[in-house]
Order: structure tokens, then C-alpha cells, then sequence
């Protein structure tokens, strides 16, 4: 009998834990679970389940992180317009969550990762893949994976005027040996989607927005 009532305190103390950690967050509370059937059962158990959410794969994004884990281990989630806004724009955009991520170097505030769309860049970038990119700050685009943005645009897979694909250019040379594009073309890597061709008298319209650097699996 002795045992049982230890067995039975325990269980109460353990019960009373979870139920402090899981109810106390003051911004929410975010769980990860390893094993699913735990996932399941905690689930079946929750009474208010709207603020708890538990982050599953192939869920990712978190609505926040430590702010030591910012561009240190996570990266800020946007939209496409979103990203469109802060990075060529410099307007006050809302990060839609936090990913975690590592990509082989280390983060900084240039890079961001938004939800590629499509399978135009098939097989490079899966239809729905999470890709991070960082910011355009100058340089060749030469034969790079852009993030662009164009008023002229009409990309079917994002509904809009914002597209990724690889960046290609036709340059001409002038009789006083300066050169501009006679074209830009922006390539898919799926050769069931043709190019986007943007003429010379509309390329002053195209925004690079970011370089591609890699998806997240």
C-alpha cells in the first residue's frame, strides 16, 4: 500500500507539471513531439487547444524564438509581398514566424526564407519547399536562382507579379563602347514551363529582391 500511494503521488506530481508548463506561457506555449502517440494522447487532453500548438513536421514555423536564436539558428518566415516590401522597399513588414535552419555558414539579418509555390524549378525546388535567400545588395545575377519582382510579370504559379528563376541577360555593346540589357530572361529549371522575357524598355521595372542559396527539407 505504501508503494501504490508513492506511485500515485508521483503520477499527480507529474500531471501537475505539464499541466503548469503548458498553461503558463504568456505569449503560448509550442511543443514538439518526438513520439506521435504522445502527440496524440496530449492532444486528447487538451481542453483549450487553441493556445497550444504543437509543432509537428512538416510544420516548422514558429511564431516566436528567443531573441538570442534570431539570425543566430532561425531565420524570420515571409511572404512573398512581404519579403517584396522589406527588402526592396525598406517598409515595416510582419515576420510571419521563426525556422530554424542550417544552411552550412553562418545566418545574418540579409536572409529570410519564404514558401516557393509551383514546379516550375522542378527538381532543384519542390513544389511548396521552404527556401531561404538573402537580400540582393549588387553584383552580376548572371546564371542565379532570383527572387524577382516585375509589373509587367504574370507568373501562374504565384498568382502575381513575384517569380523565382534563374537569371539570365542578353547584353548589347554601343558605338561608345558602353553596353546595356537587350533582354532579360528569367528561366524555369521544369522545361514544361516556358521563360518570362522581359524586353529592354520595361527592364527598369525588375526588382532582384534575393539570391537563392538553398531549400530546407
Amino acid at each position: 500500500m505504501v508503494k501504490r500511494a508513492k506511485d500515485e503521488q508521483f503520477v499527480d506530481y507529474i500531471k501537475n507539471t505539464y499541466r503548469v508548463l503548458l498553461s503558463r506561457g504568456m505569449k503560448g506555449c509550442y511543443v514538439y513531439f518526438m513520439d506521435k502517440d504522445a502527440e496524440r494522447f496530449f492532444k486528447s487532453r487538451i481542453e483549450k487547444p487553441e493556445k497550444v500548438i504543437a509543432i509537428t513536421e512538416p510544420a516548422k514555423i514558429l511564431s516566436i524564438v528567443p531573441d538570442i536564436e534570431m539570425y543566430t539558428t532561425a531565420l524570420p518566415v515571409y511572404t512573398l509581398e512581404a519579403a517584396a516590401g522589406y527588402f526592396s522597399e525598406g517598409q515595416d513588414v510582419e515576420v510571419q514566424g521563426w525556422m530554424k535552419t542550417e544552411i552550412g555558414r553562418k545566418l545574418n539579418k540579409n536572409m529570410f526564407i519564404i514558401k516557393v509555390v509551383g514546379k516550375s524549378m522542378e527538381p532543384l525546388i519542390e513544389d511548396g519547399s521552404y527556401c531561404v535567400f538573402t537580400r540582393y545588395t549588387g553584383g552580376t545575377r548572371q546564371g542565379k536562382i532570383v527572387l524577382a519582382q516585375h509589373r509587367d510579370i504574370v507568373d501562374p504559379e504565384t498568382g502575381g507579379k513575384y517569380t523565382v528563376k534563374e537569371y539570365q541577360s542578353k547584353k548589347k555593346e554601343n558605338k561608345d563602347e558602353t553596353w546595356e540589357h537587350e533582354e532579360i530572361i528569367l528561366i524555369p529549371r521544369n522545361s514544361d514551363y516556358k521563360p518570362i522575357v522581359i524586353k529592354e524598355n520595361a527592364e527598369d521595372e525588375l526588382k532582384i529582391i534575393g539570391e537563392y542559396i538553398n531549400a530546407l527539407e
